[in-house]
């Protein structure tokens, strides 16, 4: 099996070679991070965060004067920008307060200004009006060729685009509805606040509470409940010190846990509950699958772990394995490696290393710093000296040694 991951991790790196030219991006803490193709050093501290415009092979970089855009070789090809994001349509981007719906080639679709754009479905949602003290004319739906399509709304607060649907506030009656992909009112205004969808549910308010309504703006939870907080699987709602779970099938949504006197918070395939000096993991049945003495802030890890905090010193536990990690004086996720990010003090301060779900070490904590990256490449810094990784299996190839100096 040893060789068969070696084997891997030579072809990969071979394949990384014989790739076209692409740049390989870092955060290190103290700004982004910049490799060409062979991992050779492009540029450290230039930028304070580079991320990529996704189907543009182009990506934005923030300065402290604004947003930059690099191409695939990190070379600038526009600048002075206050936003930018890709989104189907084309690249969204705010100048003087102004946005526009830009091409690959950085050039308008249109010469038309909007006060705000924002990504909806395979195009965009535009508002305009004179100023940002001013209620916007009405909607325009903005097509991949940057052309309108004028609706008959005005709205006033939009929130953020989740499943192709977008929380809006009518401009006229100050009341909550939800945009469909086509600009048009999926959801009427008749609410009081309405959050963002998960896997097609969202929290929506009333006067008389929280609760959670369907894409359709149908109540599966009447407004009873002082907080609501969803996710992919879960519905977690507080009433008077009490909490309530319930779980989602294709009947709508199951109650299956209450508790009285009791704090909780949702994770991603788990929820934690804090009562009476315990802290008790459940998996999405309801099940308990981990408790402990004390309020522990706890977080989820990896499939099926959990990262916990006691007295200062965090580990990460595998529910079904029911193992603990060695404790850590900083854990965390890493990038796309399927690894954690550990730290541990000593005398030089917090040195940091790499561990996979099985708890085994893939890089060493002698590190100044690490950062693992979406590809799952990592990049350690020791003083002048920073080594790149490739990260795959739980192994560790070493793909360039870097001296700054």
């Amino acid at each position: 099996m040893c060789d068969m991951k070696r084997l891997l991790l030579a072809l990969l790196v071979l394949a990384s070679f014989c790739a076209s030219a692409e740049m390989h991006v870092f955060d290190t803490g103290d700004g982004a991070m910049i490799l060409d193709d062979k991992y050779e050093l492009v540029s450290l501290g230039e930028y304070e965060m580079v991320m990529p415009l996704d189907g543009f092979e182009l990506y934005a970089a923030k300065t402290p004067e604004g947003w930059t855009v690099l191409n695939a070789q990190a070379v600038r090809i526009g600048s002075g920008y206050q936003k930018l994001c890709a989104c189907p349509a084309g690249i969204i981007a705010m100048r003087e307060q102004k946005y526009q719906l830009l091409d690959a080639e950085l050039q308008p679709k249109s010469t038309r200004q909007y006060m705000l754009i924002k990504p909806l479905g395979e195009g965009a949602l535009a508002l305009k009006g004179q100023s940002w003290d001013s209620i916007p004319d009405r909607v325009y739906y903005l097509d991949g060729e940057g052309k309108e399509a004028i609706r008959d709304i005005r709205l006033i607060f939009t929130g953020e685009e989740k499943e192709g649907l977008i929380p809006a506030c009518d401009g006229e009656t100050g009341v909550w509805g939800v945009i469909g992909q086509d600009a048009y009112w999926q959801t009427a205004p008749a609410f009081a606040s309405v959050g963002s969808f998960v896997n097609g549910i969202a929290p929506a308010s009333m006067i008389s509470g929280m609760g959670v309504i369907n894409t359709q703006g149908e109540w599966l939870l009447h407004p009873l409940f002082t907080d609501v907080r969803v996710n992919e699987s879960l519905v977690m709602c507080r009433e008077l010190g009490a909490v309530y779970v319930y779980r989602r099938d294709e009947n709508g949504l199951i109650l299956i846990s209450a508790f009285e006197r009791a704090d909780g918070e949702l994770l991603e395939d788990y929820y934690a509950v804090r009562a009476e000096g315990m802290t008790e993991i459940y998996d999405s049945y309801g099940t308990m699958m981990l408790s402990c003495e004390g309020n522990m802030p706890v977080y989820q890890g990896l499939s099926a772990q959990i990262i916990d905090e006691r007295n200062g010193q965090f580990e990460v536990v595998d529910i079904e394995q029911n193992k603990a990690s060695e404790q850590y004086d900083m854990l965390r996720t890493s990038g796309g490696s399927q690894t954690y990010l550990c730290g541990t003090l000593t005398e030089d301060g917090l040195k940091f290393g790499l561990l996979d779900r099985g708890f085994t070490t893939v890089l060493p904590s002698n590190f100044d710093w690490i950062s693992v990256n979406a590809e799952g490449l990592a990049a350690a810094g020791n003083g002048a000296r920073i080594e790149v990784y490739s990260i795959m299996d739980g192994t560790a190839a070493l793909l360039n040694i870097i001296d700054k100096e």
